[in-house]
């Protein structure tokens, strides 16, 4: 996300924050992740060894990590109906969207504040898929508390047997995420 962000920046600022752009953002990234990987993607070793990682990411803290996401996505799929967390972003996202470029508005409490998700909410909205904003906060969410959940795991030392560089208990794993994603604070 902090490629594409920053590329998406690059975009805005070269007026280029149209449906081309970000195709042409998205090939380069692609090219350069396959420069840098070196791997040939169209190889079956390649695909096995993708498939064999994405099986065994598969956890039960992972499981239920994914089952509370779940839920936690039911107010992105609901329209508002209190009040909108992200109203005033989306108008200013919106306006990017339509100009296809980034410019300060000064009548905004911040005009100088710089936000990323303005550029992905933009994105979306070039892309004619703006009901998906509320999801990208929720895939924000979900892969926080996947990466903390990836950092409290033990990993096996190749070198020791059966022996683990983490001392945590199966049941710490679990709720230290599940602290991350049920704190007000997140919910909010």
């Amino acid at each position: 996300m902090a490629v594409a962000g920053f590329c998406l920046l690059l975009l805005g600022f070269t007026h280029l924050l149209n449906r081309p752009g970000i195709l042409l953002v998205l090939v380069c990234e692609g090219l350069l992740f396959l420069w840098l990987k070196g791997e040939n993607w169209l190889s079956y070793s390649f695909w096995q060894k993708i498939c064999r990682r994405f099986v065994g990411a598969w956890t039960v803290p992972a499981l239920f990590i994914y089952l509370l996401f779940l839920v936690l996505a039911v107010p992105a799929v609901l329209p508002p109906t209190f009040s909108d967390s992200v109203s005033y972003h989306l108008a200013y996202a919106v306006d990017w969207a339509n100009a296809g470029r980034i410019y300060v508005d000064p009548f905004l409490r911040f005009p100088y504040y710089a936000n990323n998700f303005l550029l992905f909410y933009s994105a979306l909205f070039v892309l004619k898929l703006g009901s998906y904003c509320h999801f990208l906060n929720w895939l924000c969410g979900l892969l926080t508390c996947l990466g903390v959940l990836a950092f409290f795991t033990p990993v096996e030392n190749p070198f020791r047997e059966g022996t683990s560089t983490w001392r945590l208990s199966r049941l710490q794993h679990l709720l230290i995420p599940l602290c991350v994603a049920l704190s007000p604070v997140f919910l909010r």
